[in-house]
């Protein structure tokens, strides 16, 4: 998978094959920046699917210890 978006409550990837999974499914994600998290499914076509971040404790603190420390906003990636 790709992540293309994401947000501090989700976010949408592109995947490299099919998968069963409807809206509504729970799924397990893993990325060495996100690490482990289990995420539902919210809409999933063309390839592409919206994942919503269950809101554990332990998720909010791997969301924003993501925000600090790897995302970078593209706004601030402009230079002159």
């Amino acid at each position: 998978m790709r992540v293309l978006d994401i947000s501090k409550s989700g976010m949408a990837i592109h995947l490299e094959g099919w998968i069963e999974a409807k809206r509504g499914a729970t799924v397990s994600v893993y990325c060495a920046e996100l690490g482990h998290m289990e995420c539902t499914v919210r809409w999933y076509r063309a390839g592409k699917m919206g994942l919503e971040f269950d809101q554990t404790t332990n998720t909010v603190a791997q969301i924003t210890a993501y925000f600090r420390n790897f995302h970078r906003d593209p706004c601030n990636l402009v230079s002159i």
